[in-house]
């Protein structure tokens, strides 16, 4: 969830989170054991076998008559001699040319083992993060604070570096499950980040914080490889755009996320507002040129149909089937996000449909 920055995914990745639990013990119950098939020998197998056989032993026979009778025909004509036989020419053995000797490959080191964590310690994930050399960045934060909310954006909006930069949101309230990652730094307040570098170099960002500052910190501890890349600004449409659609996540995530079928109703009610609202919105700002006229047009859409798949994510939990209302809204919300993408990436803006 640290690296999705629109509403309508967010409450998706919730509400599977929420039936997740129903599938897995539904899986449970219908477990069954099944043995692989024998391989089986293809009909007819038998016969074309038997066929062949016969067939080579025909030309053998063959072979040996038409053998006799070129003898008997050079005896009728005074021929004593022998059937001339083909001789092959002495192999003359070439020089094979001289090859390099090969270099041993070293043996490959093992894997450096990660640390003992102690029970209902959930450091592991960020420990084996920075075992792969990536820089992890933690946010212990408090759902309902002003500084929070900008420091939620500024990690989500942080250079990712292809994958080698992994972002965890942590509510501040469950900091004591993560002794392995806070021992020996200090998190006396929300909002603190933790920006830890593969060689375990740690620095922290306290209070209020801007992309910039997170992007800076990384390239501090991880190295040149991630020193922080000038910042593209945004304008026109695409800036208002993205200033539109920033604190829509934040909204859902602090509203509450769903522990049941009548919470995730709600949930996903709150959703479909969000979605209506945020697209009214950028409906009314102002585009000018082929590309913003068309991100615009792309968002808007996009969000008109977020709030529809919402609406009809809520209908299907009326038929008492939650998981396939919720699987389809799945499907339906990453289509939409992947169809209109390409125009709001035209202009920039990765912030509304991420």
């Amino acid at each position: 969830m640290d690296q999705v920055s629109k509403p309508v995914l967010i409450a998706l990745i919730a509400a599977v989170a929420l039936v997740g639990a129903r599938f897995t013990l539904m899986r449970s119950n219908s477990g069954g054991s099944g043995s692989a098939p024998a391989a089986a020998t293809a009909p007819g197998m038998n016969g074309l076998q038997t066929a062949v056989d016969k067939a080579n032993n025909a030309v053998g026979v063959s072979k040996q008559s038409a053998k006799q009778h070129e003898q008997a025909a050079s005896a009728a004509s005074g021929d004593t001699a022998a059937p001339a036989q083909a001789t092959k020419p002495a192999a003359t053995k070439a020089a094979s040319p001289v090859q390099p000797p090969v270099k041993p490959v070293p043996a490959a080191k093992p894997a450096k083992p990660l640390p003992k964590l102690a029970p209902g310690d959930k450091s592991g994930p960020m420990l084996a993060n920075l075992a792969h050399g990536k820089v992890v960045v933690a946010l212990f934060y408090n759902p309902h604070g002003a500084d929070d909310n900008a420091a939620l954006r500024a990690v989500r909006s942080a250079d990712r570096h292809h994958g080698r930069v992994v972002v965890h949101s942590i509510p501040i309230g469950s900091i004591g499950d993560y002794d392995a990652i806070t021992t020996g730094v200090q998190v006396m307040e929300a909002p603190t980040i933790i920006v830890i570098g593969p060689n375990h170099k740690a620095r922290t960002i306290v209070g209020y914080t801007e992309v910039k500052e997170v992007d800076q910190t990384v390239g501090d501890v991880g190295g040149k490889a991630f020193a922080a890349k000038a910042a593209k600004h945004l304008t026109g449409f695409a800036a208002k755009a993205s200033y539109v659609c920033d604190g829509d996540g934040f909204k859902l995530l602090t509203s509450g996320l769903p522990t049941n079928v009548a919470t995730l109703n709600g949930f996903l009610a709150r959703g479909e507002r969000v979605a209506q609202r945020s697209g009214h919105k950028l409906a009314t700002l102002p585009a000018s040129g082929a590309k913003q006229l068309a991100a615009r047009r792309a968002v808007v859409a996009a969000y008109g149909e977020f709030a529809t798949e919402f609406g009809q994510a809520r209908q299907g939990l009326k038929s008492g089937a939650p998981g396939p209302a919720v699987l389809t809204m799945a499907s339906k919300l990453d289509a939409t996000a992947k169809q209109y993408q390409p125009a709001l990436h035209a202009v920039g803006e990765h912030n509304c449909l991420g």
